[in-house]
């Protein structure tokens, strides 16, 4: 086992930089959670349109959802790294990573089961029976593809799933799975391997691409966009925690030089390489780069609760065809009822969660 302490500062490219990470954990003020907010925003919005298909929410459908997912992914490896050297050890990071992740989505998962019982066209016994047996364990154990709806709901919507914002869910947590054997590499060898592991997913990632598009499949551009794929993000956030210092120094610089990139690598498929790197970048100088906006930090982190609720929330309501009789007034009702339930969620399950596991690591501390 290795502990987070023993993991040393590291350098720009071998430089001289020092590390962040002090700061960091030493609760320097920053965006993140507005940052965090707006992505999440940002992915409701792609989801009223997709999941109620109204022409007069059209608009909605420009917004890249993937792209604000690759941004949360850089914000995992960023800030799952603080998470990670904050702790004493491996089973205090897990402990940790549970209480943040699992509470707010069991309860997306309880929601969509008792949404289901009063909305389901199978007779009940059917519904709970094929709920208890097949839908909550998958859905508890994050295999959602294995079982994606429930047996007789949402049958007659665009899109039948239940609660397709949860597939990113088992990646974050292979995430942190992955994380203290990404540090000890790069303890022992450097930003090699880092190097590598990015080279290694942007490759997978491009290959699935192009075969998506030769052979005319979504299925191959899907795969790609699973774990693999997704690491270019992860590892380039996790860079950025330990460099951010040295660029600091030319933040206005590094961010437009990374906006620039970003963008082209966006419009241009087969300069993809640049895009994790970039976005990284510039992630980083819009939580911390930039002057604290305390604007709804106050109230708390209810971007995550926001994010594993609203899918069966806008899901219901275009059952229940409010998005058919006033589609603009139906989307902001949708948005409204889901950032409620979001704050709630915060308020009295993510929050007691985290305080609890707080209250107790000072208790042992004062022993």
């Amino acid at each position: 086992m290795i502990s987070p302490a023993v993991v040393p500062p590291l350098a720009l490219w071998g430089g001289t930089a020092t590390p962040i990470h002090t700061r960091a954990l030493a609760g320097h003020r920053n965006n993140f959670t507005l940052l965090r907010l707006a992505l999440a925003g940002c992915v409701v919005c792609v989801h009223l349109y997709t999941l109620s298909r109204s022409p007069y929410l059209k608009y909605l459908g420009y917004l890249d959802a993937d792209l604000a997912v690759n941004a949360f992914f850089v914000l995992s490896g960023y800030l799952v790294t603080q998470s990670y050297l904050s702790s004493q050890d491996l089973t205090q990071y897990g402990v940790k990573r549970i209480r943040r992740l699992y509470p707010a989505y069991a309860l997306s998962v309880l929601m969509s089961v008792v949404i289901g019982t009063f909305l389901t066209t199978a007779p009940l016994a059917t519904y709970l029976r094929d709920t208890v047996v097949r839908f909550i364990p998958a859905q508890l154990l994050f295999l959602t593809f294995l079982r994606p709806n429930l047996t007789g709901v949402f049958q007659h919507n665009p899109v039948s799933m239940v609660n397709g914002a949860l597939w990113t869910i088992k990646i974050e947590i292979m995430f942190y799975i992955a994380l203290p054997a990404l540090l000890w590499c790069l303890r022992k060898m450097g930003w090699a391997s880092i190097g590598l592991v990015y080279a290694g997913s942007v490759a997978y990632r491009m290959i699935l691409l192009s075969v998506s598009v030769r052979s005319g499949s979504v299925l191959y551009n899907d795969l790609g966009r699973q774990l693999p794929g997704q690491l270019c993000f992860f590892v380039s956030g996790v860079f950025m925690f330990y460099n951010w210092s040295t660029m600091e120094r030319r933040k206005h610089v590094c961010a437009a030089l990374a906006t620039l990139a970003a963008v082209i690598a966006h419009q241009v498929p087969v300069l993809f390489f640049l895009e994790p790197a970039a976005m990284a970048v510039l992630i980083v100088y819009l939580g911390r780069g930039v002057p604290y906006l305390s604007i709804l930090s106050r109230l708390g982190d209810f971007s995550y609760g926001l994010y594993v609720l609203h899918f069966p929330i806008i899901q219901t309501l275009v059952a229940l065809g409010l998005f058919r009789a006033l589609p603009v007034a139906g989307a902001i009702f949708a948005a409204g009822i889901a950032l409620a339930c979001a704050m709630l969620s915060w308020r009295y399950i993510e929050s007691p969660f985290l305080l609890g596991s707080e209250r107790r690591r000072l208790l042992r501390k004062e022993r």
